[in-house]
């Protein structure tokens, strides 16, 4: 169960990360849309498998830590 939490922990932000990396790329709207909306369903599945193995709370603070700034990327 532990490895199956980090794996949705490390899932969860990527999809973040890339969520946040095509806010500032240079693509169409559309497209750019389109690609945002697939990772944050990706998060809200993530998220809901978070949440049958840690609880809701856990698994919503490991959601809000992913949109937290990193050291270095701000």
């Amino acid at each position: 169960m532990n490895s199956e939490v980090a794996e949705l922990r490390q899932k969860i932000d990527q999809e973040c990360r890339a969520s946040w990396w095509a806010l500032s790329a240079f693509s169409s709207g559309a497209a750019r849309h389109q690609f945002i909306a697939a990772r944050l369903r990706n998060m809200d599945e993530y998220h809901a498998r978070l949440t049958a193995l840690v609880g809701e709370e856990t698994a919503t603070d490991v959601l809000c830590e992913a949109f937290e700034p990193k050291e270095g990327e701000q």
